[in-house]
């Protein structure tokens, strides 16, 4: 269903949306996504239960000894990408708006070749 208003030379205009106007977005069911989110992080926790016991009770003590340095390896070997990932996630866009506007500063190209900088800042034009 769209709504319209009529406009000063009488043609029929579509109204802006919210999310084109700049009002910030209600979410429909937030209790519902909520209760989804928080049940999802319950399954989660229990199927990492199951996963860390299953072998603690069936197995053998040379194949849990075997399978507790595979997933420390695969531990090991996760984590620092895990931690880029989580340090460009956060940082990333202020340390790539600091990087134009050292561009900028210190007049290394000219400005055509440069990337658009920063819209709060004086060299955006």
């Amino acid at each position: 269903m769209s709504r319209s208003s009529t406009s000063s030379y009488g043609a029929s205009v579509p109204s802006r949306s919210r999310a084109a106007s700049g009002a910030p977005h209600k979410a429909r069911f937030p209790r519902v996504r909520d209760r989804a989110r928080r049940l999802a992080l319950w399954a989660l926790l229990f199927g990492v239960i199951v996963v860390v016991l299953l072998p603690a009770v069936l197995l053998a003590d040379d194949t849990r000894r075997f399978i507790l340095k595979l997933l420390g390896a695969a531990i090991l070997a996760t984590l620092p990408g895990w931690l880029y990932m989580q340090f460009i996630r956060n940082k990333g866009k202020s340390l790539y708006d600091e990087y134009v506007l050292n561009l900028f500063r210190l007049h290394i190209d000219e400005v055509g070749n440069l990337p658009a900088p920063p819209e709060h800042t004086t060299y955006f034009a």
